[in-house]
């Protein structure tokens, strides 16, 4: 979530409220899901199958960098709907960290403010991320400080990693071909998008009035 800008700003970080315990194995899978959808879920949980993770947390952005303009829900609209998505699942949570600090979101300070004494942070990346983390900021520091793994979609060829990532970055299992650029233009166009996202955020969606026209 970072292609490195040509100047680091120098900033202080805003403390949160968020806590999330004493996770040992803790996931971290960000990204601006607008909106999250059963595609994400998916990756999630077989994450949280494949490496054993005590906790995993979904982290909106709160503005992407690099990311070309789309039909944007609010920061906080994104964060509830992961809310929604992953009620009930004890396991999973969503995580107002880049949302709370504001301003460009950039996956070192996210993980900076993680990182703990006996914890172990594991990144999960889509790969369509995957081929752009060379270019994120600071990408050698977060493969020091996390185990980088990717999940690939079934029409996405393999990214190509630099060696520095390690051997063991794939997650196994099925992935859907669901992406919200496809759900946004369904809302736009009238059409359901019941089955693609969980209900709740269905409803949220369509109570909020997202991504119309």
């Amino acid at each position: 979530m970072g292609v490195t800008p040509s100047v680091r700003p120098v900033s202080t970080p805003k403390k949160s409220s968020f806590r999330i315990g004493s996770p040992v194995k803790l996931g971290i899978f960000g990204g601006s899901f607008n909106p999250v959808h059963h595609g994400h879920l998916i990756i999630a949980q077989r994450a949280v199958e494949a490496l054993a993770l005590d906790r995993l947390l979904l982290v909106p952005s709160h503005t992407t960098p690099g990311k070309k303009s789309a039909p944007m829900a609010s920061p906080e609209d994104r964060l509830q709907m992961v809310r929604i998505a992953v009620r009930g699942n004890p396991v999973l949570k969503a995580s107002p960290l880049e949302i709370e600090r504001g301003g460009i979101s950039y996956t070192i300070d996210t993980v900076r403010a993680l990182d703990r004494p006996g914890r172990k942070l594991f990144l999960l990346l889509g790969a369509d991320s995957a081929r752009g983390f060379p270019r994120w900021k600071n990408p050698r520091e977060i493969a020091e400080i996390c185990s980088v793994r990717i999940a690939g979609r079934p029409a996405t060829p393999g990214a190509q990693m630099p060696k520095y990532i390690g051997r063991e970055t794939g997650i196994p299992g099925p992935l859907l071909e669901i992406s919200s650029t496809e759900i946004r233009k369904r809302v736009a166009k009238g059409l359901p998008i019941r089955y693609l996202v969980p209900d709740g955020v269905d409803r949220f969606v369509r109570k909020r009035g997202l991504y119309l026209p």
